[in-house]
Formats: structure tokens, C-alpha cells, sequence
């Protein structure tokens, strides 16, 4: 199959999961928020587009987002974790190691902007930019690296409890010249009106990922400036 078939098949399968959400949404009372803070723990091949054959990452994320207008919001995120990299014998010898699979310290954030449209009550068409920082300590020093990062989203409430999310994402690092495409599914079932938890997987160019989290979420109309 070649590019443009395989880009054919990732718009299909956004536009099919965010068409069979419009019967199921008739159901909840309202739609998406965008003023919450949330904690979770994530487990993934590639992290702010960062991968290596054989190597993964696990950590925590701090995530939030406020929400400025009826369709503008602000959001972020933070991330602390461990960066298993596989060494091959060359870079393991310029880093005094032997060929094994090591555990470096890694850590970034993003900001930025996002935007919704509600295409129902329940349904929101959401596009976000953000900039983008990461850094990797490793016995020879820091690297770090920045960039940007843009989504697409569709946030689907399909009962009062229950959101359902599709998004699609594109992160690049200028200085690596390094990029990552993901597909994700996730899923956010409100326990209370406040407090949700959170499911969000990503299994895409050979690439998966799994995130596991808590939610809190806050009145919109208290941080909406205009």
C-alpha cells in the first residue's frame, strides 16, 4: 500500500469512529468540558516523538486545561519518567556501557492553544497547537530538543457518564528532525460530576501505548474571560 492510500485510511477510520458516535450521543444532557486538572501514568513506545528500536517509556503525566471562551481553551501537560534504551554496541561504548537495554531519566512539557466547534450538543470537533520541550539525561550530558505539535480530536459524550474520544496527532522536533504520527481511542467515565477516570490507547505504526489516569474537573463558565 503505498502513502496516499495509507493517509486515505487514517482520515476513513477518524471520519467512521466520529459517524458512528452521532446515534449514541443523543443520550447524555451535555457536552464536553474544558477546565480540568488530571494526573495519570502512561506506558509508550514513543513520548513527544521521541523512540529507538527496542525501547520504551514509562511515567507520569500532569495534564490541564482551562477553558477561556465558549470555543477557545488553554491546555498543557508534564512528564516525568524512565526512557528504556536499548544500546548497540557503538553507542554503548561511547557511553562507557555495555550493550544492554538502560534506563535514562526523561522528561517534557507542552502549551498551547485549542479551539472546539460543537457539531451537536454533545459532540465537539477540537483542534489543538502546542510547543513542545524534551530533554534525556544520559552519562554524557543533557539533550534536549523542542518543537511543536498539532491534533485533531472528536469528544463525543454518549451518555451522562461516558465520553468517548478519536484524535490524531502530529509531533515534530526541529533540532533531531524527528516526527511521530498517532491515532488514539480514548474513553473518560465520570465517576461524579467532579472526579473521572481515564483510559487512552494508541496503537499506530507499530507504535502502542496505554494511559491510565484521574480527572478533575472545575465549572467552565468560572475561567471563561470572553
Amino acid at each position: 500500500m503505498n502513502a496516499p492510500d495509507l493517509r486515505s485510511v487514517r482520515v476513513a477510520a477518524v471520519a467512521v469512529a466520529a459517524s458512528a458516535l452521532l446515534p449514541l450521543a443523543a443520550a447524555a444532557e451535555g457536552g464536553p468540558r474544558y477546565t480540568y486538572l488530571g494526573a495519570s501514568y502512561e506506558w509508550t513506545d514513543v513520548k513527544y516523538a521521541v523512540r529507538a528500536p527496542g525501547s520504551s517509556h514509562d511515567g507520569i503525566n500532569i495534564e490541564g486545561s482551562v477553558s477561556l471562551s465558549s470555543w477557545l481553551h488553554l491546555f498543557g501537560g508534564y512528564y516525568d519518567g524512565d526512557f528504556g534504551l536499548q544500546l548497540d554496541e557503538e553507542f554503548a561504548a561511547e557511553l562507557g556501557l555495555p550493550p544492554a537495554k538502560v534506563d535514562f531519566d526523561f522528561s517534557g512539557y507542552h502549551v498551547g492553544l485549542g479551539v472546539s466547534y460543537p457539531l451537536t450538543s454533545m459532540i465537539d470537533i477540537v483542534g489543538r497547537a502546542a510547543y513542545v520541550s524534551a530533554e534525556l539525561d544520559t552519562p554524557l550530558g543533557r539533550i534536549d530538543d523542542d518543537g511543536f505539535m498539532v491534533e485533531g480530536l472528536v469528544r463525543a459524550m454518549i451518555s451522562d457518564n461516558i465520553e468517548v474520544q478519536v484524535g490524531y496527532s502530529y509531533t515534530d522536533l526541529r533540532d533531531a528532525d524527528i516526527q511521530n504520527r498517532d491515532l488514539s481511542l480514548g474513553l473518560v467515565y465520570n465517576v461524579t460530576n467532579e472526579v473521572a477516570v481515564r483510559l487512552r490507547g494508541v496503537v499506530f505504526d507499530n507504535d502502542t501505548s496505554l494511559e491510565l489516569g484521574i480527572r478533575l474537573y472545575f465549572g467552565d463558565g468560572l475561567t471563561q474571560l470572553f
